[in-house]
């Protein structure tokens, strides 16, 4: 009985050891926030059974009274370390530098069998046919859609520097990728439809929110001499107030910037809408 015992006292030791190991693993290794903290919550359980089963005391007391402690501290660990792990999270998605666009809504008033840009919110709408597209041509670089096997809108195209002609944000059928270099994408900020770009000098470059049957843009494109192309929406607000306007070598200055439609930093602010 005495040499079952220690196989056994043996055995949870070397549990408790894997234990504080695995759980020393997130701390230096990159792992996901929230995978880091699903494996946290793991081995802190883990911790707590091995413990009661090393210490004789709290092994002879009734098992539903172990089980039920056991699930009380659970609930504390996620109560106390829940606010942590939120903020980690959160600061982990805003540093994000590819996603996906999805839509969950549609435009209204869309004709049946097309898709719709929409200049801002208020803005110039133009509808095409679903069943072809021709790609906006500007400035080298194309503005397109298509649609996957649902119909649904698949979104595409390029925003440059107007200086250096680099590529600020790239999105190709609805997934985005936007560059890690700050003098070039000072910030960005997005949610699950929307994303938001801003260019080394912190103006808006390009704001889109992806609909089912089309998408509501801002944005200007550039070539690598400097001439480029604004959609922005201005004026009072109501149905005809936006325009698209050109912007060729100089830009105009009565052409107001886009405003921003998210709070920065994203590191604070994750995609937190200011409207």
């Amino acid at each position: 009985m005495g040499k079952t015992r220690k196989r056994s006292r043996k055995k949870e030791l070397l549990g408790l050891a894997f234990d504080v190991v695995l759980a020393a693993v997130p701390a230096v290794a990159p792992i996901p926030a929230i995978a880091r903290w699903i494996i946290w919550f793991a081995c802190f359980v883990g911790f707590l059974v091995i413990v009661q089963l090393l210490i004789d005391p709290v092994n002879r007391v009734e098992l539903k009274w172990r089980v039920v402690a056991t699930g009380l501290l659970a609930v504390t660990f996620v109560a106390g370390l829940w606010p942590t792990a939120y903020s980690q999270w959160r600061q982990e998605m805003a540093r994000q530098t590819w996603g996906k666009l999805v839509a969950t809504e549609e435009l209204p008033d869309v004709p049946p069998g097309h898709y719709q840009i929409q200049i801002g919110t208020v803005g110039a709408k133009f509808n095409f046919p679903s069943s072809k597209h021709d790609p906006w041509q500007i400035f080298g670089d194309t503005l397109t859609f298509g649609g996957d096997d649902n119909g649904d809108v698949l979104f595409s195209t390029v925003i440059r520097d107007r200086v250096t002609g680099n590529r600020i944000v790239e999105i190709d059928r609805n997934v985005w990728h936007v560059s890690n270099q700050q003098n070039v994408c000072w910030d960005k900020n997005y949610s699950r439809s929307v994303l938001e770009v801003l260019d080394g000098r912190g103006n808006v470059v390009l704001q889109v929110r992806l609909f089912k049957n089309g998408v509501q843009l801002q944005g200007e494109w550039h070539d690598d001499k400097g001439d480029g192309l604004r959609l922005v929406q201005y004026g009072p607000q109501g149905p005809q107030s936006a325009v698209y306007r050109f912007v060729v070598g100089q830009e105009d200055p009565a052409l107001p910037d886009i405003t921003r439609s998210f709070r920065y930093p994203s590191d604070e602010f994750w995609s937190e809408q200011t409207h």
